[in-house]
């Protein structure tokens, strides 16, 4: 039953939601481009000193 409701909302969403265009996706390029490249941050609080 909840399988069959996540497919239907999942479907409304994607008939709902517009499809990014190719002007979008290429002025999006290059913060994408940086995401993928740039190295995890790592915080203080996750490398403790002991």
């Amino acid at each position: 039953m909840w399988r069959l409701l996540r497919l239907i909302v999942a479907a409304l969403i994607d008939a709902i939601v517009p499809k990014p265009d190719v002007q979008a996706l290429h002025a999006a390029a290059k913060n994408i481009q940086r995401h993928l490249r740039e190295p995890p941050r790592k915080r203080a609080y996750q490398n403790p000193i002991w």
